[in-house]
């Protein structure tokens, strides 16, 4: 507990998860369309995940020559997922963004209420632009945490638990190695949580500055007027607004770190090893490895690939990529090169 200048307890702040429970008395009157929406959520991940599924039988089934029939109806069965998962997505997004909707009015009515139930002491030991940044951007952050961000951490957990389920069936030390990477996530996730969070309270606390400062001078105007204080009152706002600006400015790196790491690690899952070599051919390592397939760029012929009779001779495969322009290894190593020199 805290207490005001006059003596008033107001309740410390509530940090981290015991905030969220606080929400509850809102969500519960919305239980059914939150826990519709959750089923939409998962069932719309199952549906998504057996797109790959059916991808892999349908190739299967070409290459063992299957008849054309039964190619087109797991190519129809394919189409119909898809369909089914961006209607199923489509309905969780509209239940449960239109529960944050829901639960965003009833907190609004209610803070109404209470600010209508105060005491003119409270207003005058209150700054207008605290009040105003609590009914604004602080009531759209707690919309997000009531419908957006419980539909994305379902959808992930959802998605997580068939991606790995249908990784483990293929090959339990593949999905081992896959999912090292993402290990990690969790961990960045913590740690620039908490660090945009503490920018966020930055700059809702100076939004109030902000928006206090305007409402003074709004009010005030005559009295500007009348000193000539005009100038020094711009440059006052002008200097608040720099201010704003440049912590919004710190929030949105921290933000834009975020996605780029996540996304990083994630494609790390599907770099099984990277092994490096002095030698002018990998002969050795392919030797060592004994990979079933060789891929090679296009510009080259199969006779002309280092290791093509190793790999043919445990009855391997050498594929030949097409190459796009500007996009081969070669180009990128230059381009890089050329960057780092400049």
């Amino acid at each position: 507990m805290a207490a005001t200048g006059d003596g008033e307890a107001t309740p410390a702040p509530v940090r981290g998860v015991a905030t969220l429970w606080r929400l509850l008395p809102y969500i519960r009157p919305h239980r059914t369309q939150l826990s519709v929406g959750l089923l939409c959520v998962m069932l719309g991940s199952a549906s998504g995940a057996s797109v790959p599924w059916l991808l892999r039988a349908g190739l299967d089934e070409l290459r063992a020559g299957a008849p054309l029939q039964r190619i087109w109806t797991i190519g129809a069965i394919m189409i119909g997922a898809t369909i089914g998962t961006g209607l199923l997505r489509y309905t969780m997004r509209e239940l449960l963004n239109g529960l944050s909707r829901l639960v965003e009015y009833d907190l609004r009515n209610d803070l109404f209420a209470k600010l209508t139930a105060l005491d003119v002491g409270w207003f005058g030991r209150t700054r207008t632009g605290d009040i105003m940044a609590r009914l604004t951007n602080d009531l759209s952050a707690v919309r997000m945490a009531a419908g957006p961000a419980i539909m994305y951490l379902a959808n992930t957990i959802a998605g997580g638990v068939f991606a790995i389920a249908g990784m483990a069936s293929i090959s339990g030390r593949l999905m081992l190695l896959a999912i090292i990477p993402a290990a990690f996530i969790p961990l960045i996730a913590l740690r620039l949580g908490k660090l945009v969070h503490d920018r966020f309270e930055r700059v809702q606390e100076h939004f109030g500055t902000l928006t206090t400062q305007a409402q003074e001078n709004i009010s005030g105007t005559r009295v500007v007027r009348a000193y000539g204080q005009e100038a020094s009152e711009i440059a006052r706002f002008t200097a608040l607004g720099e201010e704003y600006s440049r912590r919004n400015m710190a929030m949105a790196r921290l933000n834009g770190i975020m996605s780029p790491s996540f996304a990083l690690l994630a494609g790390l899952g599907s770099v099984d090893l990277v092994v490096p070599f002095e030698e002018d051919t990998p002969l050795k390592l392919i030797e060592a490895a004994r990979p079933q397939v060789l891929v090679k760029g296009a510009d080259y012929s199969e006779s002309e690939v280092v290791g093509h009779e190793l790999v043919k001779g445990w009855g391997g495969e050498v594929k030949l990529a097409p190459i796009v322009e500007g996009y081969s290894t070669t180009a990128a190593i230059a381009k890089m090169s050329k960057k780092a020199s400049a």
